[in-house]
């Protein structure tokens, strides 16, 4: 789970739901992002928030492998819990 990390994380809700997004960030305890929260480790990854039901696995979270080459990005791969193996 990526509880743990959250509070170091850019965490944002495009286009409403900042507040709610990096206030469960901050906290330090577990809770349910909003629908459409972004969370960005690192530049060649991201996930979002999705709606009940998209991925019971990755708790409603698709993932995304992301290409960046000067100002383009480029989704290499995405889906939920199995369908996106993690770069690192």
């Amino acid at each position: 789970m990526f509880v743990e990390f959250l509070y170091a994380l850019r965490a944002r809700k495009i286009p409403v739901g900042t507040s709610e997004a990096v206030a469960l960030a901050k906290s330090g305890t577990p809770g349910t992002y909003p629908v459409g929260t972004v969370v960005q480790l690192f530049p060649s990854e991201a996930m979002v928030k999705r709606e009940a039901g998209f991925d019971a696995a990755s708790h409603d979270w698709e993932f995304f492998s992301l290409k960046v080459q000067g100002s383009t990005t480029t989704i290499l791969a995405r889906g939920g819990g199995a369908d996106v193996v993690n770069g690192l």
